[in-house]
């Protein structure tokens, strides 16, 4: 089993293809983010691909602020890429 992600460009789309062995599975990323963040409430996890073509995974979720945060993790170990975290401007 392969995962193949997608990169738009505005000339070409190039496809990444990932061997599965190579991949920590979604559920093994789930269960390391409700550790890290037991209160959280979780939206979604989706394959992504960094700028330099690197597998993450992405990780919605609200904190205990109610913020909303996007988590990106390797595919290949877990560790964090990078984090966003959006704050509402309205009540």
């Amino acid at each position: 089993m392969y995962l193949s992600l997608r990169i738009k460009k505005i000339k070409k789309a190039k496809f990444v293809v990932v061997p599965s062995e190579k991949i920590l599975p979604k559920n093994a990323i789930q269960k390391q983010w409700q550790q890290q963040c037991d209160s959280c409430k979780l939206v979604k996890i989706t394959p992504a691909i960094s700028k330099k073509h690197l597998p993450l995974w992405e990780v919605a979720y609200h904190d205990r602020s109610d913020r909303y945060i996007l988590d990106y993790f390797r595919m290949s170990d877990g560790k964090r890429y990078e984090q966003f975290g959006f704050k509402s401007l309205f009540d």
